[in-house]
């Protein structure tokens, strides 16, 4: 399993624009993926986002990366960010 974390934070009045792909980006990632564990987190009131993802193998991730759906994220999403995402590994602690 591959586990990601995406961090970053979005500029002064663009909150609506980017809940509203993230939703649609979410619910389009749960339908083609049934593999894929993807959740978004918005902090508190702020203006930053956490994106915790899980792909099954190095294949999915980059079948979930070329994704028209990806793309359409990518290019709404990007523009609206005062700091662009950054992707961490993480792992699961049992």
């Amino acid at each position: 399993m591959i586990r990601l974390m995406a961090e970053y934070r979005i500029k002064e009045g663009t909150l609506g624009v980017v809940q509203s792909v993230i939703k649609e980006f979410v619910a389009a990632t749960q339908e083609a993926e049934p593999d894929t564990e993807y959740t978004s987190y918005w902090v508190g009131g702020s203006d930053r986002f956490v994106h915790i993802m899980a792909f099954v193998d190095e294949e999915a991730q980059q079948r979930h990366q070329k994704a028209d759906y990806t793309a359409r994220f990518v290019e709404v999403l990007y523009p609206n960010c005062s700091v662009l995402p950054e992707f961490t590994p993480i792992e699961v602690v049992e």
